[in-house]
């Protein structure tokens, strides 16, 4: 899909809104969203034709909790008319987003924009009944998957080692090998399951297993909140350490080096607390990035 091609659709009282490609991921965005278009709703609503130089189809439309702008992937609904195209300006190219949502997100949040300016009243019952119904929906989902799914960890967690015993060395290797096998069963999971189930809430419970195995136990606000790698971020295979670096009796540093996919130096910080050696944070370039 060529970036810049604009859709649009109905809206209501016959008027219509459209949603904008910006671009394709970029090389470090593709572990998180490969297969996926960066769009936005525009600030355009009137009736068709479009007029391709109207300025607001350049414009990204703002809901409550800022720019309509989504990672999607797949084809639009049928609804959504191919209505040409908007050149992506350079400026452009540098946005990006967090969050994934369908095609139909942008028909939905602009749809309720509208109904707020006509019927303020309606449109906030229609919110709180919304909102009930998705954590309804999303609370059976999740019962669904617990009674149904486990995800395996034996053999990767707990260590047979005790953890008094264990080199840094030793706990590195443990956590990169029970993520890859914490990250392949959220894959399988997401598969071969028949509905859009909350995989990211079902698998916190065997990642906080896997960070009190082998972390140190702080708050980290910036954490990895369920997030999964397709395929794995963390493979023992393609992740090998090139160099150990003993910084103090109780500080240990250990770089290491991805052999494929984003290829990346990393170092790993451990420290060595009462119940022995345990990951206190990963750094990329000096930064600290998620564990």
């Amino acid at each position: 899909m060529k970036p810049g091609t604009v859709y649009t659709f109905p809206l209501k009282g016959g008027l219509h809104g459209a949603c904008r490609v910006l671009r394709g991921p970029t090389e470090s965005e593709k572990h998180s969203f490969d297969g996926h278009l960066l769009a936005h709703a525009t600030k355009w609503t009137g009736k068709p034709p479009l007029d391709l130089k109207h300025a607001d189809l350049r414009r990204i439309a703002r809901g409550a909790r800022g720019g309509i702008l989504h990672w999607v992937k797949g084809k639009p609904p049928k609804k959504y008319v191919e209505a040409g195209v908007v050149a992506v300006r350079k400026a452009e190219q540098s946005k990006t987003a967090n969050s994934l949502a369908p095609w139909s997100m942008f028909q939905f949040v602009l749809r309720e924009q509208l109904q707020e300016t006509s019927d303020p009243v309606g449109a906030a019952n229609q919110r709180k009944a919304a909102k009930k119904n998705t954590k309804q929906i999303e609370q059976q989902l999740l019962a669904e998957l617990k009674a149904r799914e486990r995800i395996d960890l034996a053999g990767f967690v707990p260590l047979s080692k005790p953890r008094s015993e264990r080199e840094p060395m030793e706990v590195l290797k443990g956590f990169i090998a029970a993520m890859h096998q914490w990250e392949k069963e959220c894959n399988r999971i997401e598969k071969t399951s028949k509905s859009n189930a909350p995989v990211t809430r079902f698998n916190l419970e065997a990642l906080a297993q896997i960070f009190d195995e082998f972390c140190t136990p702080k708050e980290r606000k910036h954490g990895r909140a369920g997030s999964y790698g397709t395929p794995p971020e963390y493979n023992p295979r393609t992740q090998k350490i090139v160099a150990v670096r003993e910084c103090s009796a109780r500080r240990v540093e250990i770089d290491t080096q991805e052999t494929s996919g984003f290829k990346r130096n990393l170092t790993y910080v451990l420290l060595k607390k009462k119940q022995g050696w345990l990951i206190d944070s990963r750094k990329r370039n000096g930064q600290n990035t998620t564990l």
